[in-house]
């Protein structure tokens, strides 16, 4: 799956660049992104929904053609991270306003929240959970939340 972690401290997002079918690596690709606005995405889960909402997200987030997070056997998760610095989690059940100061998501989530929760970056956090995590790896890609005007 993934490991995608953010801390509001370090205004960072990370995520893992391993790329899977079932239980096979298929290659690399980039799981966080930075929309002009500002504001940042990080999708967890099969690739074929998660990109699409990656699309949907990087032109804007129009309602009309806001696509399915999945069903409950092919789903993923996405963190959202505005620009005013307020943190999403949106999954096939639905959304939630994150109010802790660092949020994680993925197959390594609970790795990368431990990491978080003794004082690690995301980047290191996404690190150690690809150590424990099978779906996490091949290196890392970072996006930073743009200091506010």
């Amino acid at each position: 799956m993934t490991t995608i972690a953010y801390s509001r401290r370090h205004r960072v997002m990370a995520g893992d660049r391993l790329s899977s079918v079932s239980d096979m690596v298929d290659g690399e690709c980039t799981k966080v992104h930075k929309r002009k606005d500002g504001a940042l995405i990080g999708v967890a889960g099969a690739r074929h929904i998660a990109m699409s909402v990656v699309r949907w997200f990087l032109a804007g987030e129009k309602k009309a053609s806001k696509p399915s997070f999945g069903d409950a056997d092919d789903c993923c998760a996405v963190v959202i991270v505005r620009p005013c610095g307020k943190v999403e989690v949106h999954d096939r059940c639905g959304w939630a306003e994150q109010e802790d100061d660092y949020t994680a998501i993925g197959s390594g989530m609970d790795f990368a929240l431990a990491a978080l929760d003794m004082g690690a970056d995301p980047a290191r956090a996404v690190t150690i959970a690809s150590r424990r995590d099978l779906y996490s790896g091949c290196g890392v890609n970072t996006v930073a939340l743009d200091e506010p005007e």
